[in-house]
């Protein structure tokens, strides 16, 4: 049977459990050895580098592909809202990216020490906000909406980005 402490509420097991773990994060502290300058920028050149640009580009290609296979079936109505929702993904990513990337507030914001942070969390909501806005106006943009089909093009739009990272790690990096 497993004793709880009067004083904590906690059980001597997890209090035991809490030990070692803290033990643990000691030992770790002391292996840990910095990296050299020369040792960093090896590391980095074995990195697999991908643009944010190419990874939007290829939601895009694969939105408005996939939205065309089914148009060609003769699902025009479902076509359209599967475009629609890849477009309700697609659209506030590449403002978040513009926004992140070159916009103004974020180059102002990068001189505090928390303020890449807070305009990476500002652009993020701007994107979930404007995401939910395009799919509550979506009955009125295309007066009969597939909601199957929107949020097949919002997955498979989303899915893209795994893909892409995905596709680029899968070959490893020669190191000169």
């Amino acid at each position: 049977m497993t004793k709880i402490s009067s004083e904590t509420g906690v059980s001597d097991s997890r209090l035991a459990q809490q030990a070692d773990w803290s033990e643990g994060d000691e030992a770790s502290d002391e292996d840990f050895k910095p990296l050299t300058t020369a040792q960093a920028a090896v590391w980095r050149k074995s990195q697999v580098q991908i643009s944010v640009w190419q990874v939007l580009g290829s939601q895009a290609l694969v939105g408005a592909l996939v939205g065309g296979v089914i148009a060609t079936l003769g699902h025009e109505v479902a076509a359209k809202s599967l475009w629609y929702g890849g477009l309700a993904v697609w659209l506030p990513a590449v403002l978040m990216a513009w926004g992140v990337l070159r916009g103004k507030m974020t180059r102002a914001l990068s001189v505090f020490p928390r303020g890449s942070f807070a305009a990476l969390m500002f652009w993020e909501g701007v994107k979930v906000l404007l995401s939910v806005l395009l799919m509550a106006v979506a009955p009125w943009v295309l007066k009969q909406v597939d909601w199957l089909a929107l949020l097949a093009g919002l997955v498979v739009v989303i899915k893209v980005n795994g893909v892409a990272l995905w596709w680029v790690s899968r070959v490893p990096r020669k190191v000169n």
